[in-house]
């Protein structure tokens, strides 16, 4: 997606995709589903047949899953930018889970941006997208790559925040990756049919076995310094969990008395950094904010 067309949060955009979803959004329409309603969307697309013209200052938005990065950056790094070059030159901002997507975008773009993003949401239908975050959309946390923050960056966490976004600029986004990382690698036993406690047994040692991989990894890097994280926190009384296999907007308004004591045993401050680097960020925090339907940013004491 490239940053340009203008929709009411005063953001510029093009939404560029290939196939029949967007065929059908340049047709019919985005049909956005929320809690508090829904509403089809008229967005400004383009697709490989006609990509939009690059103009110094867009910024490009890499949602693609993680192993179409490659092509999807070998597309567009020689796209010819009006008066100033190529876009290998324009800021990209990689979505993507994992972390092999900064690393094959850097062989052709930058400056590269990496973003670790939560978002309750599902995409099931063509042309539908059914989100169950309220108010805001989702969490961002988004930071240069491989390290550091500047002006862009913050730019584009200002764009996200208009957009309905908690989002947080990180200088150690690796981190931040590596810990939404720990939590993907568990989706995988939500497809097994079985007790619960089997499934649980069987996540709880994917993400020890995936902390232990990543841990091994981080002994390598350069520690990060020592300092309170700030991070994004959730008031109890309005949370609500999203349950994945319901697949529609059913949104409960009450957290099962299960959940409640889970989640408050968790809502602690998040760690210190140091140690392994890539986890000190409060796992906890990033595990809660699936389970949130109505979020508030505020720094932890």
């Amino acid at each position: 997606m490239a940053e340009r067309g203008v929709r009411p949060s005063s953001i510029p955009y093009v939404l560029f995709e290939r196939g029949a979803q967007i065929e059908h959004i340049a047709a019919h329409g985005l049909s956005y589903r929320r809690p508090g309603g829904h509403r089809v969307l008229r967005l400004t697309t383009a697709d490989k047949a006609g990509p939009p013209a690059l103009q110094p200052g867009d910024i490009l938005v890499l949602a693609v899953k993680a192993q179409d990065v490659e092509s999807a950056t070998e597309f567009w790094a020689w796209r010819q930018v009006e008066g100033a070059g190529f876009a290998s030159e324009l800021p990209l901002v990689t979505l993507q889970n994992g972390l092999a997507a900064e690393d094959i975008a850097l062989r052709r773009f930058d400056p590269v941006y990496a973003a670790s993003i939560r978002i309750p949401a599902h995409y099931t239908v063509t042309g539908e997208v059914v989100v169950g975050g309220e108010p805001n959309v989702g969490i961002v946390a988004l930071g240069r790559y491989p390290e550091g923050l500047d002006d862009t960056a913050l730019s584009i966490i200002t764009d996200l925040s208009k957009a309905g976004y908690l989002a947080e600029a990180r200088p150690d986004i690796r981190r931040w990756k590596a810990a939404k990382l720990e939590h993907n690698v568990t989706n995988a036993v939500e497809l097994f049919a079985g007790p619960s406690e089997i499934r649980s047994k069987a996540a709880a040692s994917l993400a020890q076995e995936a902390r232990t991989r990543l841990c091994g990894i981080a002994a390598k890097l350069t520690k990060a310094k020592a300092e309170p994280e700030k991070t994004i926190a959730i008031r109890m009384q309005v949370v609500a969990k999203l349950r994945r296999k319901a697949r529609c907007i059913g949104w409960k308004r009450a957290v099962p008395p299960d959940d409640r004591s889970r989640l408050t045993a968790c809502d602690q401050p998040a760690p210190k950094a140091g140690g392994s680097g890539f986890f000190n960020v409060g796992r906890d925090c990033f595990r809660r904010c699936w389970h949130r339907r109505s979020l508030d940013h505020r720094p932890r004491q």
